[in-house]
């Protein structure tokens, strides 16, 4: 079963602002954070792993950049945060591809009987649909625009969570959990 919006709207262009929107159900602008770009969320915001946490779920994520390190505020209320290991932090551009990375990432948290021997909530935030696009050995050819670039980059991250979702199937888990997929911004194709 699924649900499908075709009329959607960003909290936010950015990610920082659109993924804390997301994770405190308040306006961007209402959270206590640095000036940064990619900003730094204060510990007295109320985060929604926070809150789960308070009632006995299990939380976890996984990140495919660097903006979500440690200090980014992000990892409030989660008793288990990753990152992709190996990847570089590049202020300019996304210069590491990561979806299998994140893939292979999920599987270990997922593998762990304390991460789902209960009720929890995961989060995973796959980064490749983002600057820089690149081509993909396994992904169809759409073409040379920037445009066409990005559509190789959904369709690789898009088969990356496939083989997580197929991997998942095979766990008694998997019949109660719910999967959400949602995106934290587009981009600006006009």
């Amino acid at each position: 079963e699924s649900v499908v919006y075709t009329n959607a709207y960003s909290a936010s262009s950015y990610t920082a602002k659109s993924v804390a929107t997301m994770l405190t159900g308040r306006l961007a602008s209402t959270l206590y954070r640095d000036g940064r770009f990619f900003a730094r969320y204060a510990n007295s915001n109320r985060f929604l792993a926070e809150i789960l946490a308070e009632r006995g779920v299990r939380t976890f994520a996984w990140q495919g950049h660097m903006y979500f390190g440690r200090k980014s505020g992000f990892e409030q209320g989660f008793d288990e945060w990753r990152l992709v290991p190996g990847i570089q932090f590049d202020p300019e551009t996304d210069n590491d591809v990561t979806s299998d990375k994140m893939t292979a990432l999920g599987k270990e948290l997922f593998g762990n009987p304390e991460n789902t021997k209960g009720r929890f909530f995961a989060w995973a935030h796959y980064m490749d649909p983002h600057d820089q696009y690149l081509k993909h050995a396994e992904a169809p050819d759409f073409g040379k625009k920037a445009r066409d670039r990005y559509d190789s980059e959904i369709w690789f991250t898009d088969f990356w969570i496939g083989n997580l979702l197929d991997w998942m199937k095979t766990h008694p888990w998997s019949g109660d959990t719910a999967v959400i997929v949602t995106a934290d911004h587009g981009e600006a194709f006009g």
